[in-house]
């Protein structure tokens, strides 16, 4: 099973809301139900190559 943090709250998000194909990369959106925010990862095969939020700016990688 795939768990992934969120990166506003940590909360472990078990399954993605929606994946898609995106060029090279296969986009999971996760919906986080403890903070209610989303974030989208970005795999190439099966290595997390990184993670985006969105801000007042649109979409960022996060701080840190």
């Amino acid at each position: 099973m795939e768990v992934a943090r969120c990166p506003y709250c940590g909360y472990e998000v078990k399954f993605p809301s929606r994946e898609w194909k995106y060029s090279v990369f296969i986009v999971k959106r996760f919906d986080c139900p403890n903070c209610g925010k989303w974030f989208r990862e970005y795999y190439r095969g099966e290595s997390l190559k990184f993670i985006l939020i969105l801000t007042d700016k649109g979409l960022r990688k996060p701080a840190g």
